[in-house]
């Protein structure tokens, strides 16, 4: 019996080495970084090019009327969206740049305005987009979202005519 006991703890032994020495090897090799390692995020559908838009009407925070076809950025950001504040340079400047001007831009920040006061940074931005876009506020699932089909953010949409010309980062270039 204490041969067969000795012989069993001498395997579990050799078999505990192994995974060890097995576990030592996997922590040495290099770690691959970078984009090519990290997975593609993933997007949020939107709308195809050339689909038209419904008629749609909206009051800016400075009390201006909105209609689709007058359009040619629209912007849908959401209250404490990380990646929405990544993407305002780039927004800002599409903006900036939108034939029509400030008139043919629109910019909806999706959240309850009066629930939560946006951060320093987060108001910064708005205040520069206000002096290039039309602003409106909407609850999550409002009318605008739900015109746009938004259902992740941020999304952009470039226009022409009343028809999605792009959409997603391609809309910002």
């Amino acid at each position: 019996m204490t041969v067969v006991l000795t012989a069993v703890s001498l395997v579990n032994l050799l078999l505990l080495l192994g995974v060890i020495r097995r576990v030592n090897d996997l922590a040495r090799r290099p770690v691959a970084t970078g984009a090519a390692s990290a997975p593609a995020p993933v997007e949020a559908p939107m709308l195809p090019a050339g689909h038209r838009l419904p008629d749609f009407r909206a009051i800016a925070l400075d009390g201006a009327e909105v209609t689709g076809q007058e359009l040619v950025l629209v912007g849908f950001l959401s209250q404490g969206c990380r990646q929405c504040q990544q993407a305002m340079p780039s927004l800002l400047k599409a903006a900036q740049t939108a034939p029509g001007g400030r008139a043919r831009v629109l910019i909806v920040v999706v959240g309850d305005a009066s629930a939560a006061q946006p951060q320093d940074s987060a108001k910064a931005h708005l205040a520069k987009l206000s002096e290039v876009a039309q602003i409106v506020v909407e609850p999550r699932n409002g009318p605008l979202s739900s015109a746009f089909k938004v259902e992740g953010f941020p999304t952009f949409y470039r226009l022409h005519s009343g028809a999605i010309a792009a959409h997603g980062d391609k809309a910002l270039k």
